[in-house]
């Protein structure tokens, strides 16, 4: 029995599917395209899957990943080409590989999040930012299973590669994303809401899942 990597995008279309859809449509494919994956047992078998960190519902992604284990003899090359074929618009299967690190090796992940202020010129939405930015600190509430509580990100606003022109601002940060710490970027968006002024659409794309030394994660 081999384990495998599957390596795809998530963007277009698909950014509507869901985490538990996403789980049907892959285990479909992988009985459509015949690939001997290894099947759980009981009363219902079905092909065994395991994803790596879930993505957010209305988020495109470059790097998702989701293991398999083989029970049977097929090459990498052929088994991305079935699978390929059997993909829904907006799924692009990039690479099938063997694994070098174990899913709970993703800590952190990359971002870029793309904000849009209708009629706002460029030169507003830098003093906007220069005011969010001025702040000693910047709390945003988080929800967890149990309570809510409150966050200072203006260290990740800091770090963060901020680019601005006339109604839009460009963000490239990196982000805890591993299983004992896990941030959602969207906080940028509910800062400048409640410290200046409410995006008019915002569109986030995970770039890169990376370990806790920052190597890129395969």
């Amino acid at each position: 029995m081999q384990p495998i990597r599957i390596f795809f995008k998530k963007e277009g279309r698909a950014k509507y599917i869901s985490h538990l859809d996403l789980n049907r449509v892959m285990q479909r494919a992988l009985r459509r395209a015949c690939i001997p994956v290894w099947r759980t047992q009981g009363f219902n078998p079905h092909p065994y899957i395991a994803f790596g960190l879930p993505l957010s519902l209305f988020y495109e992604s470059d790097c998702e990943v989701m293991d398999a284990r083989l029970d049977g003899d097929m090459s990498l090359s052929e088994v991305k080409k079935r699978l390929s074929e059997q993909m829904p618009e907006g799924i692009e299967i990039t690479a099938v590989k063997r694994p070098e690190h174990k899913l709970t090796d993703i800590c952190f992940a990359s971002y870029q999040l793309s904000l849009e202020f209708d009629g706002m010129a460029k030169k507003d939405l830098e003093d906007m930012l220069s005011k969010v930015m001025s702040n000693e600190q910047i709390i945003i509430e988080k929800k967890t299973k149990h309570r809510t509580v409150e966050l200072d990100v203006k260290k990740y606003f800091e770090s963060a590669d901020i680019v601005v022109s006339d109604g839009l601002i460009r963000i490239d940060v990196t982000v805890p994303a591993g299983p004992t710490e896990n941030l959602n970027p969207a906080f940028f968006a509910t800062a400048f809401e409640k410290y200046g002024v409410k995006p008019d659409f915002e569109n986030v794309r995970r770039l890169r899942l990376l370990t806790k030394d920052m190597n890129i994660f395969s």
